[in-house]
């Protein structure tokens, strides 16, 4: 996922390098590395900051059933390891994210009140900043910020 983006060169091994222009904020991918792996590099050309986050699922969750998102999601992509959407909350805007387990990243920074059975989390997230969890049942946030919190979530099939 791109949270700073800048032109690339990315050098495949084997392969001769190729420039690539900068991907747009909150650009989420998947590539399929167990199926067919991928060695590479990619390197910074331009004069800004280039952040991303990568992550690496090694195991399924299991359990997952298919719901209904909320009104300030929208799905990104969804295979048969992962469904990711987007999310824009407001200021006060309430989401529940969905189980059994995912990964919550920050695109923009912000602050979350993260509530699961038996307990209240206030979160402060920098961009590039995530939370993990593993539940049974949905996790209830609330965007307790003055801006919109803008991020990804992973839910792990």
């Amino acid at each position: 996922m791109n949270i700073e983006p800048a032109p690339t060169s990315e050098h495949v091994l084997g392969g001769e390098p190729a420039n690539r222009p900068p991907r747009m904020i909150g650009e989420t991918y998947f590539f399929g590395y167990a199926a067919k792996p991928k060695v590479h590099r990619v390197d910074n050309i331009g004069s800004s900051a280039f952040r991303v986050v990568d992550t690496e699922i090694v195991r399924a969750c299991g359990g997952f059933t298919q719901v209904k998102d909320g009104d300030a999601q929208t799905l990104i992509l969804e295979n048969e390891r992962v469904r990711v959407t987007r999310l824009m909350l407001a200021p006060g805007e309430r989401l529940s994210l969905h189980p059994p387990c995912g990964m919550l990243v920050s695109v923009s920074g912000g602050r979350l009140s993260i509530n699961s059975p038996g307990a209240e989390e206030q979160v402060n997230f920098n961009p590039a900043g995530f939370t993990w969890r593993d539940q049974t049942k949905p996790l209830d946030i609330v965007n307790v910020g003055t801006e919109v919190f803008h991020a990804v979530d992973v839910v792990v099939k």
